[in-house]
């Protein structure tokens, strides 16, 4: 019995020292810890001028959509072109503090202006404290060697999200995005990229008014503002998941033509959004469901509804759906 507990202490220093080994040597491969590795990336992503070729796969209620997408960096300004698909023709582009959607099936350019109140590195940080960096290995992705690192959170039931980082540019490659219960919501790669090239800058300019119809979809508000804007008091959730912080608050119009306007707030944990949505309930008090909670799942999310006092809270988030549902009934009347 005494020579097998020798044995046994000898397999488990052996199996120790391994693990050990095995850690050092994945360490010692990127010659920094991952968490470095993943803020090198998010930097490199908004500074690396580059011209890349992508495709994009969502799965969304049981199905597989896939587009492919070119995208010019530079410093301060990303432009997103669709080639392809029912969206062939659109284009995204952020520019400083606002972005804009351009529509070509409707000749018009969907104007938001944003504020957000954390930084890009603030955001990093806090990405890295709510969710751990795991390096796990080295991979081939159109035609570069890349790094491979999950993203994952100690919390129960969070998102989480696989980056292909770039080598020799630490421009992220290739984004899968896995939702709350472990299904994969999305995939992005990048299968030719060109950091040598020069970004023409007339590919950042916005088409004149007279050529497309500007339409402002979204401007920054202080709460003050919202309440008197809106006509009710805007609310912030008394509850929320650990980890999320406020991140800005807007006055959103919902569809751009009609007027019919909300005042949204959002808070995030670094890799995931809430978005709390309040406006006038068109039923009103007369309404049975008032102050009745309905969830739905979207293509990307829990969706959860209140009526309540003469107003709509929505809120959006991926998390289970009893999360959902603490976090709108928690927002103040």
């Amino acid at each position: 019995m005494k020579r097998y507990q020798q044995y046994l202490s000898v397999l488990i220093l052996a199996i120790l020292v391994g693990v050990y080994s095995v850690h050092t040597r994945r360490e010692n491969d990127i010659g920094c810890s991952a968490d470095v590795l993943v803020a090198r990336a998010m930097k490199a992503d908004t500074t690396t001028a580059r011209v890349a070729h992508t495709q994009s796969t969502a799965y969304r209620n049981g199905e597989t959509q896939k587009a492919h997408f070119t995208v010019l960096h530079r410093s301060g300004a990303d432009k997103t072109k669709c080639t392809d698909g029912p969206a062939s023709g659109a284009w995204w582009l952020t520019r400083g503090d606002s972005s804009y959607i351009y529509l070509p099936n409707r000749h018009r350019l969907m104007v938001s202006r944003l504020k957000h109140l954390l930084t890009d590195n603030e955001r990093t940080e806090l990405l890295l404290r709510n969710y751990r960096a795991r390096y796990l290995g080295t991979g081939w992705i159109g035609g570069r060697s890349a790094y491979i690192v999950r993203l994952s959170s100690p919390q129960r039931q969070r998102p989480s999200r696989e980056l292909w980082i770039d080598r020799a540019s630490c421009v992220i490659l290739r984004s899968i995005d896995y939702s709350y219960s472990g299904e994969k919501r999305s995939d992005v790669v990048i299968e030719q990229m060109d950091c040598a090239s020069t970004v023409d800058q007339k590919e950042f300019q916005l088409p004149s008014a007279k050529s497309v119809e500007y339409a402002t979809c979204c401007r920054p508000a202080t709460l003050a503002e919202l309440t008197r804007i809106m006509g009710f008091t805007v609310g912030m959730p008394h509850y929320l998941p650990q980890g999320y912080e406020f991140e800005g608050c807007h006055l959103y119009d919902l569809d751009c033509d009609r007027g019919e306007r909300a005042a949204l707030l959002t808070y995030t944990d670094g890799l995931s959004t809430i978005s709390i949505f309040q406006s006038h309930d068109p039923h009103g008090d007369a309404s049975a469901r008032s102050g009745c909670f309905r969830t739905s799942t979207c293509c990307v999310a829990e969706t959860g509804q209140i009526r309540r006092g003469g107003r709509k809270v929505v809120v959006i988030a991926d998390l289970p759906s009893s999360e959902v549902r603490r976090i709108t009934e928690s927002v103040a009347p």
